[in-house]
């Protein structure tokens, strides 16, 4: 029996969820919640086998129908439906499959593709689209990389200085962290969409970064709506009244998510950021969770910072066709 696809809607999103619930593949970004309010257009669907949901996979589009990179949505994804009575062999094949299915759907029904996917393993199918065709034809796949911290120590709820992760610090990061707590550094949980957004936009010019206007204005608007549940939290460090940084964190499925990070050049410090994270992270860990996931360490600087904070790197992967 062939695969068939189903094009899902907001009447599907109990359904969906289900999926997303209990699917390994799932992250934050899966949720229906969060998807409807990322300020995206984004395509949903199933697999299936027969009447069989066989997994769901999800990304966001623009209206030229071409599937696009996200500022909110960091990751998309293929979620397979977990069957715990089916053997391994059979299990991988089956992945395996669905996967063809799924890349052929999106060469042959898309104009262009700029795709990330997340805990996607097996990308056989990706690399072998067009195999004996012209280069022009084929998938180009770029390998990127997170940081995952394990954060269990913070269960422990000692001294920062007797935790391994602490000791597993950045010797720079040990001494912002001191530093800040010497500076009488207040850090605080925080609705503050407002001033997030005026910091975001004064540290994105002063870094020329390459963002437009419209860009951030959808971004804001986004963490805007998703800052009312309770998945999304903002933190604050304020030093004598004057605000220092802010950071988002998302939770879902006990991983917490670094979201954003925002502090002008005028005010910001190095060791107000780092304290930042630190005390976000603490947050969340008291919320069950035991890994931060960095969200990306694919710039240098950028990504030499989060891995100060001593995680372990996970490859994913984009895939990009014209």
């Amino acid at each position: 029996m062939e695969f068939k696809i189903e094009k899902l809607s907001e009447k599907n999103n109990d359904e969906w969820d289900a999926l997303t619930e209990s699917s390994e593949q799932s992250t934050i970004f899966s949720l229906s919640h969060f998807l409807s309010n990322s300020n995206e257009i984004v395509d949903r669907f199933f697999i299936l086998k027969g009447n069989e949901i066989k997994a769901g996979f999800y990304f966001p589009i623009n209206n030229k129908n071409n599937i696009i990179d996200s500022n909110t949505i960091i990751y998309s994804g293929i979620l397979f439906k977990i069957n715990k009575n089916q053997k391994k062999v059979n299990k991988n094949r089956e992945i395996f499959k669905i996967t063809e299915f799924f890349v052929d759907y999106i060469y042959e029904n898309y104009n262009q593709i700029n795709l990330t996917l997340y805990n996607t393993l097996d990308i056989r199918p990706f690399l072998w689209k067009n195999y004996h065709s012209n280069e022009s034809l084929k998938f180009k796949v770029n390998i990127l990389y997170t940081s995952i911290l394990n954060i269990e120590d913070f269960f422990l709820k000692i001294d920062d200085e007797k935790t391994n992760l602490y000791n597993n610090l950045d010797d720079q990061r040990k001494n912002d962290i001191k530093k800040a707590n010497k500076q009488n550094c207040n850090f605080e949980r925080i609705y503050d969409p407002d001033g997030f957004y005026k910091t975001f936009q004064n540290m994105m010019n002063d870094n020329k970064a390459n963002i437009t206007n419209d860009e951030m204005e959808k971004t804001f608007i986004s963490i805007k709506k998703i800052l009312k549940k309770d998945y999304c939290y903002m933190f604050r460090v304020k030093e004598n009244e004057k605000t220092l940084y802010y950071t988002i964190f998302l939770y879902y499925k006990n991983i917490g998510y670094y979201y954003f990070g925002a502090g002008e050049r005028k005010t910001m410090t190095r060791y107000a950021s780092t304290f930042c994270i630190w005390e976000s992270m603490k947050y969340i860990s008291s919320l069950g969770a035991k890994k931060i996931n960095f969200e990306g360490v694919n710039s240098p600087n950028r990504g030499d910072f989060k891995l100060s904070f001593g995680g372990n790197l996970k490859q994913y992967f984009n895939f990009n066709k014209q």
